[in-house]
């Protein structure tokens, strides 16, 4: 299962193990570890994709970066695992809002256009 990483990608997988359901971590030939996940509906990925871009241009919370996609598969860049506290999920969400401003997205609840 690591052939769409390096597809997507274009390195190579040098370690690769699963994690939870259809998400798989993996090593790149760069030192990058990557995430894996499988896309269970038409366009999901693609929109994944999409969101993730959308909220890293705010520059608020951290969002992984995306290393690739096509219709079936995700590759994004794996976060180190930080400690969580009250505060800070209080206070990033809101952050992101302001700084992307009401007209961002589409319609209130609504996905950034893919």
């Amino acid at each position: 299962m690591t052939e769409p990483v390096a597809r997507l990608t274009g390195h190579s997988v040098t370690e690769s193990r699963p994690m939870a359901g259809d998400l798989r971590e993996a090593v790149l030939d760069d030192g990058r570890v990557v995430m894996l996940k499988r896309g269970h509906a038409p366009g999901a990925t693609t929109a994944e994709a999409a969101g993730l871009r959308w909220l890293a241009s705010a520059a608020a919370v951290p969002v992984p970066s995306v290393a690739g996609h096509d219709e079936n598969w995700l590759v994004i860049d794996r976060i180190p695992e930080g400690r969580s506290s009250a505060a800070a999920a209080e206070r990033q969400p809101s952050a992101a809002s302001a700084r992307r401003g009401p007209r961002a997205a589409p319609a209130a609840s609504s996905a950034p256009r893919c």
